[in-house]
């Protein structure tokens, strides 16, 4: 019987990527600044996970807009959407008054 090996498998870069280099600058390295977008376009493709999410034709639109003001990928833009909208509810639950069992905890005497 056969043991498997415990070690990490490397991911498939297909050439794009040196080792011990990653993200878009490897790839920018490896393919030359004239082919860099194209380079990180398959990187992505190739490295990145992805599902699909059904959103209206304008939405579409908007962030693809979006992302080419931003100067990112229209995923990136929904991944900062999502932190900002994240960090907007807890800024909004911080915001409320506090319930009286927090003021009295907080007044709460530690000695």
């Amino acid at each position: 019987m056969r043991q498997r090996s415990t070690a990490p498998e490397r991911p498939r870069t297909f050439g794009l990527v040196s080792p011990g280099l990653t993200g878009g600058d490897a790839n920018r390295r490896e393919a030359g600044e004239g082919e860099a977008g194209r380079a990180d376009a398959l990187c992505m493709l190739i490295c990145m996970q992805s599902t699909s999410v059904r959103i209206d034709p304008e939405t579409h639109e908007e962030l693809k807009r979006l992302a080419k003001d931003l100067g990112t990928t229209v995923g990136r833009t929904v991944t900062l959407a999502v932190r900002a909208l994240r960090q907007d509810r807890i800024g909004s639950q911080l915001a409320r008054p506090l319930r009286d069992d927090e003021t009295a905890w907080l007044d709460a005497d530690v000695g």
